[in-house]
This record gives C-alpha cells, structure tokens and sequence, in this order.
C-alpha cells in the first residue's frame, strides 16, 4: 500500500501498488505532489511577507490576522506594482495586445487577402476579451502569482449568457504541476475540497459507482478532495489531452474525456524563468526573498529601538527605598530616594538609527529592482516623446531578459488559442486556413511594439543610406514601395482596410499614367501635371 499526502486536510489515503486507470493517474499525482512539496517552505515565506491576505499553503481560519509579522510593506506594495506592470506592458486593459495575422507559412501573395478576413474576427476577439469575459481581473491575479514564478489560468466556456468566455485565476496553492520534457508542463492536477452533494452539481454527467452513490446519497456533507487532470499527450501527432476527474477518497474515475486541437486545454499555466529540471517557475519575489527578510527583520529592530527611545530605559541604585516593580513613570510621579542617592537616572539606548536606516533604505532599493516596481524613472524624469516611451519600454525589455518572451510563448498566444477555441466550438467564429493549416497569433503588447520600433528605426536608416548614396531614382528601383508601406502598417499595428488592395492600386497606378500621358501629349509642362494630379501639394 502507498500511502498519498495532501496539503488538504482529510486526504490521506491508501493506495494499492496496481496499475488500474485510477490507481495509474492517483501514482501519478502523487508523484507530482511530492515534487511540489519541495517548493512549500520558500513559497509559503512569500505568501508570509509579500501576499499576506491570500489564502496560504497551509490550512488558517477565516478571518485571521496574517500582516502580524510584517513590519516592512515594501514587498507588499512592489508586488502589486510588479502585477500591474507586467499587465500593462503584456495584456494591457482596452488595447489589441494580440492579434491574428497571416505569418511566413502562408504564401506571400496570400498575406493581404488574409488579413483582411483576420480584421474583424480581431476586433470580435478583443470585444470578447473586454466586454465577454472577465479576462482583466483575473490576468491580474494571476500575475501576482507569477512574482512568485508561476501563474496560471483557466479559461472555460462561460454558463453566464452575457459571457462568452469565463476565466478563473488559480493560485499556487491549488495548483500541482507535473514535468514534461525540456522542463514544460506535462500536466495540471487541480485538487479542490467539496462535499458529496456537490459532485453531481459540479458534473451533471460524472459517471459513478454503485458505493460511491450510496456514499453521496448517506452522507451529502461529507467533505471530499476531488482532482481534475489534465494531461498532455506527447505521443499524439496533434495538440492532444486526458481529462480525467477522479475521487481521491473513493480511488473512482468519474468523468473521463479527449481533448483534441490547439487551445483544447483550459489552462494557461505561465512561469518568469526556470531551470532544466523543474516544472514550477522561479519569479522575482524568490530572488528578493532574502532581503525581503532582512529587510523586514531591520524594520523590527528599528521599532524595538524607538520604543526604547520613546519610553526610556533607566537606572537607580538599590538603596531598599526605590522597587522597580512598583515605580510609575508617569508625569508628576514622586518617587522617594534614600539621602545621598543619585535617583533615577535615564539610560542612553545602544544602536544608530542612522545606520539602521542607510541599511533599511539600501534593501528596500534591491527589492523594489527585484520587482521591477520603477523600471521607467519617477516624476523627476518626465516623459518627452513617443520616441522617448519606445526607448524606456525597448530598454526594460532588455533588463527583464527573456522573461516576456517567455509570457507571450506560454500566455498570449495559448489565450489566443484558447479564445479561438471556444468560439469555434460555439460556431461564433470561422477562421480561414490554408491548405490546412491554422492562422498564428501575432503578439502586439507594449513590449513588443516596442522591440517593433526598432526594426522601423533600422528601416529607415537603411532607405536614407541607399537615398544617400544611389539617390531617388534607383532607390524606386532598387526598394519595392509598396512592401515598405505594408511592413509599415504592420510594425504600427494599422488595419489592413486603410490600406488599398494590390488590385486598386494597379488600376490607380494606370489610371495616373494615362493621365500624365495625355497631359504630355497636350504640351502641359511637367510642374503642371505633377500639381494636377496631386504630387505638388
């Protein structure tokens, strides 16, 4: 017999060494419990002294003090400041931060016709987002979360008619991850405690033993652990999962299913960075967790000593007349000494609160540059330009490193999917494909918008180099005008319906030339025709 642990109370249990399907997929979570254990104590430290009010690792009573043992808040404010930048500059609230767009694998002379089908189905993604879902509350949940160093998301099918898509930020403590290969994430196990009465409630069509009825029907209160497993198939050609919802108190399989297609699985699961053997992600709250507790620690010590400044310490001399015990240090208090006696006398404290406070200051920089809380400068450095905004979000995209390239390969574009997903499966949307195969998701966060300008930048020197030293005839021959307008629009994010299809433009470029010949023909001086047909404006 195996015996299997969980965080949540009432769940040991007894496990047979079989390989029956419930027995393989409880091994299973139990392996993948055991391996997030590891991580309890340093997470439960970050919970302790950055997200004091969220519900912790281990099991506390409703209403419960947690900020007793926080005497600096730096953490707490920085972390909050962390989730909303990262928001910010990754899913930004009312802004198109990812769009579909025809990419290299689709023919070229395909692209424009494309995208102008793509255009609309964006702008009915980003309706969904905004006004369909719940996205932008959650996002920022699971952002807190990711500080840490993994954020996860689920995305289901919304019951609310109003709603298309519900969204749900699950924090760590309900979350148990098992490794796939290249430190990915194989698998999400999510254990949630409910009552008998509630299975049928959570799954109209759950599928249950005889016992387990019997179980429900006699005891409807009775508190169980119920896990979902999702679980990624490697084996598949395609982007396929098990969904197995599974009892771990009755050892019983109650709803089985196959997820097939990208965006088939509801989580979104995140990480800030890892390491080649771990599945969970390590954030910035785990880099500063160390001065976080120092810094915490010199706070303490600063109010012990300023209470001691405050309220004083004192000596005397044992003369049998002065008790201690009894002696009130209050305003007009008259203490009796013997003759002779130097009294009361004040004791100067030990300690610098000047040095304490260069210390505090110093700890509470490194944190708040842990947490990326200032990255663009303070009031005292105002914005100038555009340009000046593209620079400070091109250099903080290199000071966070790959971090958000991680975000947009792990969350924007699988939300993308996810949507794309469920409003096909409702028959909402339709997207095109080409020669079989689906559109990808384009990310066009502030961020990368950002990094985008530097290819406009580069694009720019290189048409006045090539002006420079070829001038503007062989420049139209040598530079195709009308593919620089388009990567324009594209690094700008302009909608390709402002743009004029490659068939107008043809029939305009003609038109055009059919009427400077004829104003040629009819002896118009060359200024003339150029004003007539708008080129001397």
């Amino acid at each position: 017999m195996v015996a299997v642990q969980n965080n949540i109370p009432g769940t040991s249990i007894n496990v047979p060494s079989g390989e029956s399907p419930v027995e393989k997929i409880i091994r299973r979570y139990t392996k993948a419990h055991k391996k997030r254990e590891r991580w309890l104590p340093r997470w439960q430290d970050c919970y302790d002294l950055a997200l004091p009010n969220r519900e912790g690792f281990y099991s506390s009573q409703p209403g419960e003090s947690k900020t007793d043992l926080i005497f600096d808040s730096t953490a707490v404010h920085s972390t909050q400041n962390f989730a909303s930048r990262v928001k910010s500059f990754t899913t930004p609230n009312f802004a198109h931060w990812s769009e579909l767009r025809a990419g290299s694998e689709i023919p070229k002379d395909q692209h424009e016709e494309i995208n102008l089908q793509l255009d609309p189905i964006n702008e009915y993604f980003f309706d969904v987002i905004q006004n369909g879902s719940n996205f932008d509350q959650e996002d920022h949940e699971a952002n807190v979360d990711l500080a840490i160093g993994t954020g996860a998301l689920i995305a289901e099918e919304s019951e609310d008619p109003e709603k298309d898509v519900e969204f749900r930020s699950v924090p760590l403590p309900e979350l148990v991850l098992e490794g796939g290969p290249f430190s990915t994430v194989g698998g999400v196990f999510w254990p949630r405690v409910m009552t008998n009465g509630d299975i049928k409630d959570m799954w109209p069509k759950a599928e249950i033993s005889k016992e387990m009825a019997d179980d429900i029907r006699d005891n409807p209160d009775k508190e169980i652990t119920i896990v979902t497993a999702t679980l990624r198939d490697r084996s598949a050609k395609q982007e396929e999962h098990d969904f197995k919802v599974f009892s771990l108190q009755h050892q019983e399989i109650i709803l089985e299913d196959r997820l097939i297609g990208s965006g088939s699985s509801p989580w979104i699961i995140f990480r800030w960075s890892t390491s080649s053997s771990e599945v969970y992600g390590r954030g910035p709250l785990l880099n500063a967790l160390a001065d976080i507790k120092v810094a915490n620690l010199v706070v303490e010590l600063i109010l012990e000593n300023a209470e001691t400044s405050i309220i004083g310490m004192w000596q005397y001399d044992d003369d049998t007349i002065i008790n201690p015990h009894t002696v009130q240090m209050v305003s007009g208090t008259m203490i009796p000494v013997s003759a002779g006696s130097n009294g009361i006398r004040p004791l100067k404290p030990g300690g610098s609160f000047d040095v304490a406070q260069l210390v505090l200051e110093d700890l509470q920089n490194k944190i708040r540059m842990a947490l990326f809380d200032k990255p663009l400068g303070g009031l005292e450095q105002p914005v100038r330009s555009a340009t000046e905004i593209s620079e400070r979000l091109a250099e903080f995209s290199r000071e966070t490193g790959s971090p958000f390239g991680r975000i947009q390969t792990e969350k924007t574009q699988p939300i993308m999917r996810r949507i794309s997903y469920i409003l096909q499966k409702g028959g909402k949307i339709d997207l095109p494909k080409i020669d079989g195969r689906s559109i990808r998701a384009h990310v066009v966060s502030p961020i990368g918008r950002a990094q985008e300008q530097q290819d406009i930048t580069n694009l720019d020197r290189f048409l006045e180099q090539v002006l420079t030293r070829f001038g503007p005839q062989l420049m139209n021959v040598m530079v195709e005008q009308e593919e620089v307008v388009s990567f324009l629009a594209r690094k700008w994010g302009v909608s390709e319906t402002l743009i004029r299809s490659k068939v107008d433009r043809e029939a305009l470029t003609k038109q055009i030339a059919q009427q400077a010949q004829g104003a040629i023909e009819q002896g118009v001086p060359p200024g003339d025709i150029a004003k007539a047909l708008g080129g001397g404006r």
